[in-house]
């Protein structure tokens, strides 16, 4: 500090009150430097030979001459640029009138303080240690500022997103935002070829770009491979930031009139002078609220940012990425956070103020009376709780007593056998004595209630998949009953049940299995958020083992890279994996336990919790080949008689059929976690020998599939979701027509659509396909890539249409697989296929109708009675014929020209078993040769 220079003053000041209050929230340990500290390094290095997180305290200052004596004793800046190393500060040499501070290092729980003229008293305070200190500072110009955020991460991890998301909620409150979005910029094959800044509030729909790649990407700063392009990005940005920093001028209220979102501080960015000087005064002044993204490593203005004061850094990872938008909305909108109500209670009549700063719970030191000088100043009344240190009284009084419960959160895990969750659970319970066992399973009503709708309006969950999920639930409970404990099925949002149960349980800690998709992402958040708030926490477990075949260990250990990183193609994830396959189902697969823990008592009921063994599903008439049966033990059954009778040995001949027992039908086991993928592959695998490697291969290849799609959904977030899916774009091949193409959207039609659903459009094949789904909530592989074909190619409808109903009615419903092969079905999510004929979906009809002995036209007649009258050479057109039509079926079809020409020339395929003649394509080809082979990578479902 330079005492001479009245703003070097005041900007310590600013710094001290900052650290204190970010300090007193328990974000940073107090980090003192006296004057006189050097700044050569020894300090730090001596700090990383004595790292410690003991406690830490504010020293009393009060003994100093005068104000100017408070501000030069505190710290330095360089206090912020250590606190990433937890330093130390190694203190010498203190002046000849204080006794009790010579010149050896005075050392106070974790905290060293270089001694300075008239400090005896200091250093006497710390090595006694203080629970509180009086801070002596005027007040700072972080009151009349606004919040700020600053957001960080690895790359990849969803910065941008969360801060798109912040923005959303935002607008939704009626909160102008000013400021930019980075977004990527693909090429045609979905490859990403630069970014570019897209504006906010006053400069909504501009575009810059930022940096690109390519031959085309002109001279200028290299990053990597791309080529930065300063004076299109300063051109937007510059602009912009001017605009936020002219709030200050406008006068300031307790509601922000804007929030500034930047998007963000990188290495690109960094190459603009301009842009960094205007960001060095957005992060000084906060005129409105601001949150801004910047790169977790780097020099420069992103270590500099991230030393500002009054912004909260907040670095994205797994476990706290979904409910970042509403904890970053929560803190820049939060109330009485508005310069007129921060001036109003900060307002002193004297330049100098005396604060009272306590330091959090868990680092305050413990109040002694010895050896305190008369001027010290005790706090010995208890601050408010930090929520780390809150936990509700009955988890507390279990604790303290070595035992308390253990809950585990179960949503698509069903099952004893082959648990890792599970087996978590049991080994924290061995090793908490007297520890108790909790297993829960919430329906949630937005989910199961019956007034839940998708976002297309259809039941969220269908009647089979209902019933299945019932009877799952129903074998668990009496298999946890017979081994002592006991499973609680609550009808309640899972964030209101969980904390009532764990409180009434005296647990502090929930076990669940970490999911890949937003919603389930967001019930997490919601939960997590809930147990805090008592003190408990939720501990998310790797789905390897649990509902995948490789977690993030075994994928890594493969040489294949994880989260964001995932490949987005699936040959690039299942030539490695295929390798390491044997080796990871091979693994230790536990058996059920012979008896559990026993169930703990609840001293409060949550809500919606059901008496043992009451379902909530009615008994409907099913018309499958093979009725389903929930729960493990039926997966079990399932497995070992379709591999006794030889199932596995023809699988890859058979999948594609239409009808009787043609596939394993263990896919609605696994999407409910009945039975684990590694024991099916470990099962399969099992039967080398005496099944020919064609057959084990290709079922080992749709199970990695499904292992794709669920790390995939991981990376791909909430884009698989959207109209344009991972890609961001309205089709790789094509939209429904070119305006639709050239306007980035895709043909809704609500009478088209509701005729799809149906199974009245005209087209037997069609309509059967989707009369199956709509009587037993199943339709095997090839049903599903007929109707998503016609769907999305022949009739151009959005393909979200398609995916929301078979998320309503598929008993097998999975959202990673589901909405993954939706979007590729789409061609709004990558593939290897170098190149994809549209062809209106002939490619599996040709395979359909080449099925053996007339098939197609038996699953036709089976399906739709309405055509009994129509001849067989012409039940795949009956608009070709005179035939009556029973009921309602339409005899004008949902269908183009050629489609139809197609199949009116099926007369050869109803009982012959080829494709007739068609469009002549393939000359005699069996089709089936060109997608049965695992080396391509056709689109799986059903498996």
């Amino acid at each position: 500090v330079d005492r001479a220079d009245p703003a070097s003053r005041t900007k310590t000041k600013r710094a001290i009150e900052d650290h204190a209050a970010q300090w007193q929230q328990g974000r940073r340990p107090l980090l003192l430097f006296p004057e006189g500290t050097t700044s050569n390094g020894d300090d730090l290095l001596e700090s990383r030979r004595s790292r410690s997180a003991a406690q830490h305290a504010y020293l009393d200052r009060s003994s100093g001459s005068g104000p100017d004596d408070a501000v030069s004793a505190a710290s330095l800046s360089h206090a912020f640029n250590a606190w990433s190393l937890h330093p130390t500060c190694t203190a010498q040499g203190a002046s000849s009138t204080d006794a009790t501070a010579s010149s050896r290092p005075v050392r106070s729980r974790g905290l060293w303080v270089r001694g300075f003229p008239g400090t005896a008293r200091v250093l006497s305070a710390a090595a006694t240690g203080l629970s509180a200190v009086r801070l002596f500072a005027s007040p700072p110009a972080a009151a009349s500022m606004w919040p700020g955020v600053l957001l960080t991460g690895t790359p990849g991890m969803g910065k941008s997103t969360a801060s798109r998301r912040v923005v959303e909620l935002c607008e939704a409150r009626g909160v102008r935002v000013e400021g930019f979005l980075t977004e990527e910029i693909r090429g045609s094959r979905g490859e990403r070829v630069g970014f570019e800044l897209v504006g906010l509030g006053s400069a909504r729909g501009q575009k810059a770009p930022l940096a690109r790649s390519g031959p085309d990407a002109g001279s200028g700063p290299q990053v990597s491979k791309y080529t930065v392009c300063v004076a299109e990005f300063e051109a937007l940005a510059l602009p912009i930031l001017d605009r936020v920093l002219s709030e200050s001028a406008k006068g300031q209220t307790d509601s922000p009139a804007v929030v500034c979102v930047v998007d963000e501080i990188g290495k690109m960015e960094l190459f603009s002078e301009a842009f960094v000087s205007r960001m060095r005064q957005l992060l000084r002044s906060r005129p409105t609220p601001t949150l801004i993204t910047v790169a977790l490593r780097g020099g420069g203005l992103i270590a500099e940012s991230k030393r500002a004061p009054g912004f909260k850094l907040i670095e994205l990872n797994h476990s706290n990425r979904d409910g970042a938008p509403d904890n970053i909305l929560a803190k820049l909108l939060r109330s009485g956070s508005g310069p007129a109500q921060k001036a109003s209670a900060s307002s002193v009549g004297k330049e100098q103020a005396a604060v009272t700063v306590r330091p959090p719970s868990r680092w305050r030191a413990r109040p002694t009376t010895a050896g305190q000088s008369p001027t010290q100043e005790v706090q010995r009344d208890e601050p408010a709780q930090h929520p780390s240190d809150r936990i509700s009284e009955s988890a507390a009084a279990a604790t303290s007593a070595g035992g308390g419960s253990v809950v585990v959160w179960l949503r698509n895990e069903l099952r004893l056998a082959d648990n890792p969750l599970l087996m978590r659970g049991l080994q924290l319970c061995r090793d908490r004595p007297g520890a108790k066992l909790v297993l829960a399973v919430c329906l949630d009503p937005r989910e199961f209630g019956p007034d839940a709708r998708t976002a297309f309006g259809s039941p969220k969950v269908g009647e089979a998949r209902r019933r299945f999920i019932e009877e799952s639930l129903a074998e668990l409970q009496t298999s946890v009953s017979r081994r002592g404990s006991k499973l609680l099925v609550c009808d309640a949002a899972p964030e209101e049940a969980l904390p009532v149960i764990a409180s009434g349980c005296g647990a502090s800690l929930i076990l669940a299995t970490r999911q890949s998709c937003p919603a389930e992402k967001t019930a997490e958040a919601r939960v997590a958020r809930a147990l805090q708030a008592m003190g408990a926490s939720l501990e998310l477990q790797d789905p390897g083992g649990i509902y995948t075949l490789f977690g993030q260990s075994e994928l890594k250990r493969t040489g294949v890279a994880t989260d964001a990183d995932f490949p987005e193609e699936f040959l690039d994830f299942y030539g490695p994996a295929r390798n390491r396959l044997r080796e990871v189902c091979q693994r230790g697969l536990s058996e059920a336990p012979s008896r559990l823990p026993e169930a703990a008592l609840l001293q409060t009921q949550p809500p919606g919790l059901r008496a043992d063994g009451a379902t909530s599903y009615s008994t409907p008439t099913s018309k499958a080949d093979l009725p389903w049966q929930g729960g493990e033990a039926a997966a079990t059954q399932r497995l070992q008689s379709w591999l006794a009778a030889g199932g596995l040995s023809r699988y890859k001949t058979t999948f594609r059929r239409l009808l009787g027992d043609f596939s394993s039908r263990l896919s609605p086991h696994l999407a409910m976690g009945c039975i684990s993928p590694r024991r099916v592959a470990a099962e399969v695998m099992g039967r080398a020998e005496s099944t020919p490697a064609v057959h084990l291969d290709h079922y080992t290849y749709e199970l990695c599939w499904r292992d794709f799609f669920v790390h995939a959904a991981g990376r791909w977030g909430q884009s698989l979701f959207e109209l344009h899916g991972p890609l961001g774009q309205a089709s790789k091949y094509g939209a429904a027509t070119k305006a639709d193409a050239e306007a980035g959207r895709w043909r809704r039609d609500a009478v088209d659509e509701e005729r799809w659903r149906k199974g009245l459009t005209g087209v037997p094949l069609i309509d059967a396909a989707m009369r199956e789904v709509l009587a037993t909530g199943y339709m095997g592989n090839l049903a599903r890539q007929i109707t998503a074909a016609f769907l999305v190619e022949e009739l151009g409808l959005d393909w979200r249409v398609g995916a929301d109903w078979f998320e309503a009615t598929l008993v097998d419903y999975d959202p990673h697989s589901n909405w993954g092969q939706w979007a590729r079905s789409a061609g709004v999510a990558p593939t290897n296929e170098a190149k994809r004929r549209r062809v209106g979906g002939t490619r599996y009809y040709d395979i359909a109708l080449a099925l053996p002995g007339g098939e197609a036209a038996q699953y036709v007649r089976k399906w739709l009675p309405e055509l009994a009258a129509v001849p067989d050479g012409q039940v795949f057109a009956p608009w070709a014929t005179d035939a009556p039509l029973t009921g309602s079926y339409p005899r004008e079809p949902l269908a183009s020209p050629s489609l139809r020409r197609y199949f009116e020339a099926q007369k050869g395929a109803v009982f012959a078993g080829s494709a007739g003649k068609g469009k002549g394509k393939g000359k005699g080809k069996d089709k089936r040769q060109e997608t049965d082979n695992p080396s391509t990578t056709e689109r799986r479902w059903g498996r």
